[in-house]
């Protein structure tokens, strides 16, 4: 399993300025007798157990790919996963705080071997697991531009969250919204807009426990 991460942090930090973190997970060719084996490609722009803050003055940008490589289990040949995280916030201690400017691109692919089957791809802009929180540009007044999904982790002991205020026309949210772990708040106005990637149909693109969908003047829905 080839795992790269921009960011992994466990401590507090704090960015100012301009950031720009690139992490590329690349699965490796992995045999096993049994159905362990694992040939996923992952990547994490930031992986937060603790504090990180990106004051109002930052500018970050995070760039992840995930390519999943191959797996022979047992004499099966599979295609392993290509998994990828703008930003992950795990347990009650994570919480990602992001102030500035803020841009994620996702990308994810498979292994173009032709002798290995399945695999799928994932792409997430913001996770949150176990309690964790990721909070972007609460404040307003910031170009906020994510590609990829949302989601939130189930867990019985924690409730994760995530909150994004999207309030000029530059930001944009490209992608889905699984909220099932917990609470997606998405405050949409001044020409922010989200354009899921989904059906068209509300339910596959916003799920419906702890959510809030805000559109306020000028916020743009384009199903």
């Amino acid at each position: 399993q080839g795992i790269s991460s921009g960011i992994w942090n466990s401590g507090t930090s704090t960015m100012s300025g301009t950031t720009k973190i690139k992490a590329t997970g690349i699965g490796g060719e992995v045999t096993s007798t049994s159905a362990n084996a694992r040939g996923d490609g992952t990547a994490y722009g930031i992986r937060n157990t603790n504090i990180v803050n990106a004051t109002s003055s930052s500018t970050t940008q995070i760039d992840v790919t995930g390519i999943g490589g191959k797996e022979t289990e047992a004499g099966e040949k599979i295609k392993g996963d290509g998994i990828v995280y703008g930003i992950f916030s795990l347990y009650e201690t994570g919480i990602t705080t992001m102030d500035g400017d803020l841009t994620i691109m996702t990308h994810t692919g498979l292994t173009t071997d032709s002798d290995f089957t399945g695999g799928t791809t994932k792409a997430y802009a913001l996770y949150a697991a176990d309690g964790g929180q990721i909070l972007v540009n609460q404040a307003g007044g910031k170009t906020i531009q994510l590609t990829g999904d949302l989601a939130t982790e189930y867990s019985s002991m924690y409730s994760s969250i995530i909150k994004a205020k999207l309030d000029n026309s530059q930001s944009f949210l490209t992608g889905l919204v699984d909220n099932t772990g917990g609470t997606i708040d998405l405050d949409f106005s001044n020409g922010g807009s989200w354009r899921p990637t989904g059906d068209g149909g509300i339910g596959s693109n916003f799920g419906t426990v702890g959510t809030g969908l805000s559109l306020g003047s000028g916020g743009v829905l384009d199903m």
